[in-house]
């Protein structure tokens, strides 16, 4: 009985790791660009900890309300909402907003920056992914891992010892 408990829960981290990686991973493959929000400035719409997923589009086609994920210089990525679309010289600028902000951000974003159009978001997936990317995080999913596999072995031998 503990052994059938325990293939069923290994199942359950197999098939949850192999989505894990299609969500964090996969999707790249298909365009699209996932980042961790990491502050509250786009509550309550995306949460602190969610996961967004930015897919490529012509510039030209972004409007005021469409959220946006962008470079603001050094790995730094910001999930703003657009509040405006100006043009310079034929090309389109976009004066941003987090939702919970009550002022523009100060600059204004340019086309090179913009990563993509937000399409979709996991709430709360970037808390794990963040413990992943710690050794702490490492050495709690290794050893989760190493008792499943340890408590199935010694299932199998106490069955086949009786």
């Amino acid at each position: 009985m503990i052994e059938k408990f325990l293939n069923f829960i290994i199942s359950c981290v197999v098939v949850l790791t192999i989505l894990f990686i299609l969500l964090t991973f996969g999707v790249k493959l298909v365009g699209l660009h996932p980042y961790i929000v990491s502050s509250g400035s786009m509550e309550p719409n995306f949460h602190v900890g969610s996961l967004v997923y930015a897919k490529e589009v012509d510039c030209r086609t972004l409007q005021p309300g469409d959220a946006i994920s962008f470079s603001i210089g050094n790995d730094t990525m910001v999930t703003h909402r657009i509040y405006e679309v100006k043009y310079e010289d034929n090309s389109p600028v976009f004066i941003t907003k987090g939702d919970a902000n009550n002022v523009v951000d100060a600059g204004q974003v340019h086309k090179e920056q913009i990563v993509g159009k937000v399409v979709m978001n996991l709430p709360y997936l970037g808390y794990i992914i963040e413990l992943l990317k710690t050794t702490k995080g490492k050495i709690i999913a290794i050893g989760f891992a190493l008792i499943l596999f340890l408590s199935l072995k010694l299932c199998k031998v106490l069955k086949n010892g009786q």
